[in-house]
């Protein structure tokens, strides 16, 4: 069985003595240990997958690959080798080998769940929608109340734009039914409803922050709604909640500087946006209104830097080539 890898697996196999790139101290001390064992035993699967999710932890994704496809071939009972395989697979950009993988495994253990759910989801990922169809009707047909059953056939239906004939909404109301606490599904309902400019998208948004009180994204896409919807002082409120959860989450942190400046709260804007850019530097329109706000006080010298840098980022940048002009130093000054 090939598992959808067409090379020779057992060619490839790294042995102590290889380098291994990327690793950390405490994996290449694993992997060492792991290659020892199977130095006394090149069939010992168990290994062979432990070294593969090793490899794989650490991005060193052809060799995962390589040890995975060998373990399933010595042992093929286990699905959680089939799943870390195809998700090695598709991380290396080899989609068609993980759908296959994922195909094999669906066979190989026909009543499980788990299986069946992450073969649909690899088949919305490669927007083969038909195909992911088919498979929840398998996965339906096995248990017609799993929540996880109905939410993936929403995200089915949402990405393959079949409204006219099916709604993602329905699915979306019956995964959230039999499990109340999936929160990307109110989420989804959310995002649903407000596109459609229902008012009970608020709702469920909330529900949402309610019923994962602990995760930000909630929180933030609460701030997202009540920023569109122009209740500025609630969208603060709800990104400084979300910022609590996570104080390094940079789209927070941008988002709710954008609403302090809409409310001209512009020194507080600049806090936002200076964090933003710490937590991550290379975040150009973070960049860019950090100039904003820098330039709004008065302090022109360093935001032409904010500019300068976001233009630096990226060259295209028109509204940060026109501020760098606008800001040009007159003639004779420094």
């Amino acid at each position: 069985m090939s598992c959808g890898h067409d090379g020779d697996a057992s060619a490839g196999a790294p042995s102590a003595a290889e380098p291994v790139p990327g690793a950390s101290a405490e994996a290449l001390a694993a992997i060492d240990k792991l290659t020892a064992r199977l130095a006394d035993d090149p069939e010992d699967a168990a290994a062979l997958a432990e070294r593969g999710r090793i490899f794989y932890d650490n991005e060193i994704l052809d060799r995962a690959i390589v040890d995975l496809t060998q373990s399933i071939r010595f042992d093929s009972t286990k699905p959680e080798v089939w799943h870390l395989l195809a998700d090695a697979q598709l991380d290396n950009l080899r989609s068609r080998e993980a759908i296959n993988t994922m195909i094999y495994a669906s066979s190989r253990f026909p009543e499980r769940m788990a299986t069946l759910l992450k073969l649909a989801e690899y088949q919305l990922i490669v927007k083969r929608y038909d195909d992911a169809l088919a498979t929840l009707e398998r996965a339906g047909r096995l248990d017609k109340n799993e929540a996880e059953v109905f939410f993936m056939l929403g995200e089915v239906l949402r990405e393959s734009d079949t409204t006219e004939t099916a709604s993602p909404i329905k699915a979306y109301e019956r995964a959230a039914e039999l499990d109340p606490r999936l929160t990307d599904a109110w989420l989804q309902l959310g995002t649903l409803h407000e596109r459609r400019g229902n008012k009970i998208a608020e709702r469920y948004l909330v529900t949402a922050t309610n019923v994962d009180r602990d995760n930000p994204l909630p929180y933030r896409m609460l701030a997202d709604y009540y920023s569109r919807k122009g209740r500025l002082a609630e969208a603060v409120a709800a990104y400084d909640e979300a910022i609590r959860l996570e104080p390094q989450y940079a789209e927070a942190l941008y988002n709710s500087g954008l609403v302090l400046l809409d409310m001209d709260s512009v020194p507080r804007a600049l806090q936002q946006f200076d964090m933003a850019v710490q937590v991550s530097p290379t975040y150009v329109d973070a960049r860019y209104y950090q100039g904003v706000a820098l330039e709004l006080q008065g302090f022109t010298e360093r935001a032409r830097q904010s500019y300068q840098q976001a233009l630096n980022m990226a060259p295209e940048f028109a509204a940060a080539r026109e501020a760098l002009a606008r800001l040009k130093p007159a003639p004779g000054t420094s």
